[in-house]
């Protein structure tokens, strides 16, 4: 072979490791670490049962499926930041990801979305259920989300690897290659940062999943009779800079005065025990919901009787100290 034909022992070394990627891609959640420092994935976990259960399942996927070489070179590519770019759409992750080519590797994940015949029924029921409604509301994904889908012949988050479709344009063994693999830990990492993400990842983006649950547990409430809750905007006030407010700065201001704190009852009593429902302890040996509103009758009470009016616990308590 001519000697102008024949590649530099440096460039033929590189070849041996992925390229390296300024500004790729990288763990963000900690999740990945126990696995980069050698160890599995722990059912019992208790970050298993939080949140974080549909990243953990996914991890569980992962590893019972892919060869277990092909898997620590994936898990390292991640480490290593060789994804440059990534899309995360309804049905579909897809990824360009850095090999020993010059030129990145194109992966995709698919993950089959639901139709909105399929995601009707589904958010109706986790509307009708408090805990489901208020959770998700509230940010959380309980693990128990996936009672209501099972109710319908669905799952949320992919249990086995016949849920996943993978496809990449390397030359490697299919179906798991080491690029399926970093992007699939890459999918794992983004649902330990923001669980919630897997609903749009199913075809139901995630403010208009709050936005449909809102919705309906507003009518629910109308119907039942209970207040809808409403969210407080303050309006926006931009601060003056803290140096030129330091003579200030523990003044209350002449606005205090003018602030309206008035202590009203509700216009329908009980709300929140309202929108809560029924106690889910149905074994219970006495009413919940009845003792919690018996505790928050009497917490009004004290709260909206005038603070001239001195209990008569305390009168005694006084009138004890004084003649001891």
């Amino acid at each position: 072979m001519p000697d102008w034909q024949r590649k530099p022992p440096q460039q033929q070394q590189e070849l041996l490791h992925p390229r390296r990627v300024r500004g790729g891609l990288r763990p963000i959640s900690g999740i990945l670490q126990p696995l980069k420092d050698g160890g599995h994935v722990n059912a019992d976990d208790p970050e298993a049962t939080t949140s974080r259960w549909g990243a953990h399942r996914l991890l569980r996927v992962i590893e019972q499926t892919a060869p277990g070489a092909v898997v620590r070179e994936g898990l390292e590519y991640l480490t290593l930041g060789q994804v440059r770019k990534a899309n995360f759409d309804p049905g579909v992750v897809s990824a360009s990801i850095q090999g020993r080519q010059f030129k990145a590797y194109t992966t995709t994940l698919k993950i089959a979305s639901f139709n909105e015949e399929q995601w009707g029924p589904v958010v109706t029921a986790m509307s009708d259920q408090a805990v489901h409604g208020a959770k998700l509301l509230a940010g959380e994904l309980p693990p128990t989300v996936e009672e209501v889908f099972a109710a319908h012949n669905l799952r949320l988050v992919p249990n086995s690897a016949e849920e996943i479709v993978t496809e990449c344009n390397c030359a490697r063994p299919k179906p798991w290659c080491v690029h399926s693999v970093c992007l699939a830990y890459l999918l794992a990492d983004r649902l330990a940062d923001e669980p919630m993400s897997i609903f749009g990842l199913r075809g139901l983006p995630v403010d208009d999943l709050l936005d449909r649950l809102r919705q309906r547990r507003m009518v629910s409430a109308s119907i039942t009779g209970a207040s809808p809750v409403y969210v407080q905007r303050a309006p926006e006030i931009v601060p003056p800079a803290l140096d030129q407010s330091l003579a200030s700065f523990y003044d209350a201001g002449p606005g205090l005065a003018d602030l309206s704190t008035p202590l009203e009852p509700p216009a329908v009593t009980h709300p929140l025990l309202r929108r809560l429902g029924a106690s889910p302890f149905t074994d219970s040996k006495f009413p919940l919901v009845g003792l919690l509103a018996t505790c928050y009758d009497v917490v009004s009470e004290r709260a909206l009787k005038p603070a001239t009016d001195t209990p008569a616990e305390e009168l005694s308590d006084n009138n004890n100290s004084a003649s001891s």
